[in-house]
Order: C-alpha cells, then sequence, then structure tokens
C-alpha cells in the first residue's frame, strides 16, 4: 500500500467521477481506473460501486474513506514537519533580488525578520533592474526576489505575496509654488514639464506615469528623460520639471516636495510583492514559504502620506 494509491482513492471519493478525478489527479482515466482496482485487490473489499452512468462508495468504501483521510493528513503533517526541520538545518543563506532604493524600505524589513528567525543566516543581496532579477530568479540566482505586482503577474510556478501597497504622488522642486500644496489635480499641470526615467531603463514606472496622465486628460509634456533615478531626481531638484512615482509612508527626498494626487485611490496604487520559486531545493520549500510569509504579514502597510525616509523611484 503506497500513499500516492491512497490520494487517488480519497480524490475519486471526493468527486465520484473517473473522468474529473483523473483530470485533478493528471492522470488518465485508465491510469486511476487501474490504481483504484489494485487498492481493493490489496484491501480485499470493493470500495466503489460502479455502473455506466455512477460511481459510488461502498458501506466498506465509506468506512475507508474516513480513515484514509485521516491517515492522508497525519502524513501531509510528517512530511510537512520533516522538510521543515531539515530546510532549517540545511539554510545557510538567503539571496534576495531588488531593484532601487527599496533597501531602505522594503528589503531590509524583509531581511531583519529573516535575521530575527535564523540570527546566524548569510543575507545575499543582488540589485539590478527588475528583468535581470526576474532572469536570476528563474535560473536560481537569488531564491527571492522584492518587485512591483507588474513584473511578476505572467511568470508561472512562483509563490507570490503582497508585502505592502505604494501610491503615486507628484514630485515637485521645494521652491516651485506647487510645493506648498497639499494635493493637485492632473489637470492643472498641463503647462508643466515632466521628468521622466527612459522606458527601457523603468518600463513599469515609466508607462504608469503616462497612462495615469492620459487617464485623467493630460498629455504630459516630457522634457528630459533619464536612465537612473538619481539623474531622475537632481533633474527634479534643479527644477527642470515635475515627476510622477510610487512612494511609501515617510518617504523623503532633499529639495523635493511629495504632493498627493486627487485621483481615485485605485488609479495610483502598485503592490510590491515577495516573489519565490514553489520548488526551491536549495532553502527548503516549505519552510522557505511559511518564513516569506509570516515577514510579509507582519511588514506595516506603507501606503500614508510620504514625508522622511528615501524612495524608490523606478
Amino acid at each position: 500500500m503506497n500513499i500516492e494509491r491512497l490520494e487517488y482513492f480519497s480524490t475519486l471519493a471526493a468527486y465520484l467521477n473517473y473522468s474529473k478525478a483523473a483530470k485533478q489527479l493528471y492522470i488518465s482515466q485508465p491510469s486511476l481506473s487501474k490504481q483504484i482496482s489494485q487498492l481493493e485487490k490489496e484491501l480485499g473489499v470493493p470500495l466503489f460501486n460502479r455502473s455506466r452512468h455512477m460511481v459510488a462508495l461502498t458501506p466498506e468504501g465509506q468506512e475507508c474513506l474516513h480513515m484514509v483521510r485521516a491517515l492522508l493528513h497525519d502524513y501531509q503533517q510528517l512530511k510537512s514537519w520533516a522538510e521543515e526541520k531539515a530546510a532549517s538545518q540545511a539554510i545557510p543563506s538567503i539571496r534576495i533580488g531588488y531593484y532601487g532604493t527599496l533597501l531602505k524600505d522594503i528589503v531590509l524589513a524583509v531581511v531583519e525578520g529573516f535575521l530575527t528567525r535564523q540570527p546566524n543566516m548569510d543575507i545575499l543581496l543582488k540589485n539590478d533592474s527588475p528583468y535581470e532579477v526576474i532572469t536570476a530568479l528563474q535560473n536560481d540566482v537569488v531564491d527571492l526576489a522584492i518587485l512591483r505586482d507588474g513584473y511578476c503577474t505572467s511568470l508561472k510556478n512562483l509563490h507570490r505575496e503582497k508585502v505592502c501597497t505604494m501610491y503615486q504622488y507628484l514630485l515637485v522642486p521645494e521652491h516651485h509654488p506647487l510645493a506648498r500644496r497639499s494635493s493637485v489635480c492632473l489637470s492643472e499641470l498641463k503647462n508643466e514639464n515632466f521628468i521622466t526615467l527612459f522606458q527601457k531603463d523603468s518600463p513599469q514606472g515609466h508607462d504608469d506615469m503616462v497612462l495615469l496622465c492620459r487617464k485623467y486628460g493630460l498629455e504630459p509634456k516630457i522634457s528630459h528623460r533619464c536612465d537612473d533615478p538619481f539623474s531622475y531626481t537632481m533633474m527634479i531638484q534643479s527644477g527642470q520639471g515635475l515627476g510622477i512615482a510610487h512612494a511609501y509612508k515617510n518617504s523623503f527626498i532633499a529639495g523635493i516636495k511629495f504632493v498627493s494626487l486627487t485621483c481615485r485611490r485605485e488609479d495610483l496604487t502598485s503592490d510590491i510583492m515577495a516573489v519565490w520559486k514553489k520548488e526551491d531545493r536549495r532553502t527548503g520549500g516549505v519552510l522557505l514559504t511559511k518564513t516569506i510569509r509570516d515577514i510579509c504579514r507582519q511588514i506595516p502597510d506603507l501606503d500614508e502620506s510620504p514625508s522622511g525616509r528615501e524612495q524608490d523611484l523606478r
């Protein structure tokens, strides 16, 4: 008797349909039928009554189902316990990929979360463009990526957990008249110049800004494009134009005022996600998943008005 055969029995008992159960188990219908017949032969009792139009549990099958489900539950508990114990002894490090200045805001909180749980763990950080981070995750160069949600929605075979929410704000030079405002409508900015990052360097940041403006009837006059966030902030600080970027609670950049945009809340938001592989043999999938989810749920949401901390601008 093996666990897989018992899982087949439990699934068929749930669906009472060979075709649906086989589809759920990703096996062929004849294979499922053969496994059930072998289990009945092994136990020496009929588990199902079969006809052309229906499948039903026998009285023996109903009794067996209660015991099998309890056994499968205990098996999963044992498997999780064993994997967690093995992983806790086998994880010498965690490799985290991210981009921009997220280190101070999100990555630092994640790092602290890991070190609280495993003080001797080595933390390796890789700062790169969004697509390079994704490639590193897919190629097992990093174990965990911190990314904007838009960069990872189409990726397969990955776990994703929300870390926090960001909102788009207007970035204004501190001596600009708009810097004294607490909020601004996009329609007021038709005569203003804008600074952006190149679309190739920050595709989501660039596109979010342009699409938001157009949605509210503003075609932004882009006077300068920059290839890195430091040049971007310097151009705004020097009064060459305004910017629109996602910010966190307590964000701060010297010489720049963050002004709220009077847009619908859902048009301004972007989630930061923790992303990791479902099957991670190096770190132990069960422990990694549990730890990351625990850490993410303990990080407070950073979606209030900005003031006081440096900000990622990509």
